[in-house]
């Protein structure tokens, strides 16, 4: 369809939480291993909570196999066959380890859409260094809340064949409605993945929304587009005050030197 454009949001990255020494005995992971860990590419909208911690899970509610056919998982060579190929939803790897790596991401398309496959690329993030250290060292400090570390982007597709532009059209993905705005001049809440409460409902019932509610759009909408360019005009004009009072200062200052230098002469 020549001069058509289509896209879907995705989000990909990754969750860790700290494994207790009963977890670790109980998985038989090595004994060095911190952390177990999900690396994963999902659709932007996120399940609502069944029970869990709200923000535990981010993404993943839309089924992305229509235009999604596999996706392969590259990492580090430490571990047991490295490249981990994922052929139907979830398009996720979990796995257990101690330090952070570079993850390769490559999305291959169904055959229907003609497209080439497309490779990201994906840090692995876990909690830090000192944190892991200190809960190491006492046993009797809480574990932090799990690590949630995402990346937002749009698969773009030009001048797509005609049976998969209908296929796109008739799986469209969950729609994210604006974040609530609050009584007031409340900030609107950006829209980040690695942020859940942005994402998910943080537990609260909001101007009649429900538990775990999606409540943000990707990227800026027209009230928070607004919000910022008011701010940075009002920063504009609080600068040319203060240059107008420095040049004012200045001035002063010039006459009385050349008084000064007059009286002198």
């Amino acid at each position: 369809m020549q001069g058509v454009q289509i896209y879907r949001p995705i989000i990909y990255g990754n969750s860790a939480r700290m494994l207790t020494q009963e977890e670790k005995a109980t998985m038989r992971c090595p004994a060095d291993h911190t952390h177990q860990w999900t690396v994963a590419l999902r659709s932007v909208a996120s399940q609502p909570t069944n029970g869990e911690e709200p923000g535990a899970i981010v993404g993943g509610k839309d089924d992305l196999s229509h235009f999604i056919r596999r996706v392969t998982f590259k990492l580090h060579e430490s571990f047991a066959s490295p490249n981990r190929v994922i052929d139907r939803p979830p398009f996720e790897v979990t796995e257990t380890g101690w330090g952070e790596f570079e993850i390769q991401i490559r999305v291959a398309f169904v055959t229907e859409s003609g497209e080439k496959p497309i490779s990201m690329t994906h840090m692995l993030k876990l909690h830090a260094w000192p944190i892991v250290k200190a809960i190491q060292d006492d046993s009797r400090l809480p574990l932090p809340p799990p690590v949630q570390f995402w990346q937002y982007d749009e698969i773009v597709f030009n001048d797509p064949h005609e049976n998969f532009f209908n296929t796109l059209t008739n799986h469209p993905p969950t729609p994210l409605p604006p974040p609530h705005l609050g009584a007031g001049n409340a900030r609107p809440i950006p829209w980040h993945p690695s942020w859940p409460k942005s994402v998910i409902g943080d537990g609260s019932n909001v101007a009649g929304e429900g538990v775990g509610t999606l409540r943000a759009v990707p990227g800026f909408h027209s009230q928070l587009s607004k919000m910022e360019g008011d701010t940075l005009k009002a920063a504009v004009t609080e600068l040319k005050a203060m240059l107008d009072e420095a040049r004012g200062t200045m001035d002063e200052k010039e006459k009385e030197l050349a008084a000064l230098k007059a009286r002198q002469a």
